[in-house]
């Protein structure tokens, strides 16, 4: 019934002043993590605010990713007529386009290079992360990288090898797991992280891509085994070499050998079922697309 849209802004509190808003972001981030699960939210940043500068822009966009949001916007500074901000640009050597939204170009604070650098992540984010493209992956790189640094790469590379704005689902998986491979080639947890997201995008079983499922032989003992009907729905089966389960549950990672079962009944997204044990004999050796 209810969604909040909870305007964060920015964690530099020399930059709120600016803009005469007063905020203290930790007891913000309490509230926010009390109603998580209970309240749908939108939380909501400005880059280009007087004083923020790119190590501050970083920062902010790293703390309020920390709290999980349904959905983060990364919105750029406007000059609208008749606004505070408008009356005093000069003051901050702002330029800003002309015409409608008036949206900020450079400022003393962020190049025109660094602006169009936020604008390439803020792509990535919303595909990867506020269209539900990723989930798994980036609650990982949060945990264990720099969320900044991962999304600022990402969009790059998606910019170079892509299109923002016409672009197919295997595009996006392409992109992802093409950047990660090549900047995070040795994070194995990673790599699977990146085929459970694309294995969880599809209503129907979708191609066999990123990571390769089991033997047949060995998919069909799981099937067996745990009495899966192979007549009402379809089955990918992969083995990773993590705990699903309790990483779903508390975003640890608990290393190990475990099966992962995808189901598809065509209608709706699939239920994804994680194994604790091994349903196989012969040693299984990971097949990567």
């Amino acid at each position: 019934m209810f969604r909040f849209e909870i305007g964060i802004q920015t964690v530099n509190q020399k930059a709120n002043l600016q803009v005469s808003r007063k905020q203290n972001f930790e007891k913000t981030s309490g509230v926010i993590k009390q109603l998580d699960h209970i309240v749908e939210m939108h939380l909501d940043l400005i880059v280009g605010l007087p004083l923020d500068e790119w190590d501050d822009v970083r920062f902010s966009i790293e703390e309020t990713f920390k709290l999980h949001p349904p959905e983060l916007q990364l919105g750029f500074l406007k000059f609208l007529r008749g606004t505070p901000m408008r009356h005093k640009h000069e003051q901050h050597d702002y330029v800003f386009d002309a015409n409608p939204p008036y949206q900020i170009i450079e400022s003393k604070y962020l190049s025109k290079e660094q602006l169009f650098d936020l604008t390439l992540l803020e792509e990535a984010l919303e595909i990867y992360w506020n269209k539900k493209r990723a989930l798994h992956t980036l609650k990982y790189i949060s945990k264990h990288y720099s969320i900044f640094d991962f999304l600022l790469g990402l969009g790059k590379y998606f910019n170079r090898h892509s299109d923002f704005h016409k672009h197919s689902l295997y595009d996006i998986y392409d992109m992802l797991s093409g950047f990660a491979t090549r900047h995070y080639e040795n994070d194995e947890v990673l790599k699977q992280l990146i085929a459970i997201d694309y294995y969880s995008q599809s209503k129907i079983k979708p191609q066999i891509r990123y990571q390769q499922e089991i033997y047949a032989a060995d998919k069909q003992t799981v099937i067996d085994r745990h009495k899966l009907n192979h007549h009402k729905f379809r089955f990918i089966v992969l083995h990773v070499t993590f705990d699903m389960k309790e990483y779903l549950q508390s975003e640890k990672i608990i290393k190990g050998l475990y099966t992962i079962v995808f189901q598809y009944d065509g209608m709706e997204l699939p239920v994804m079922t994680c194994l604790p044990e091994i349903a196989i004999k012969r040693e299984t050796i990971f097949r990567q697309y």
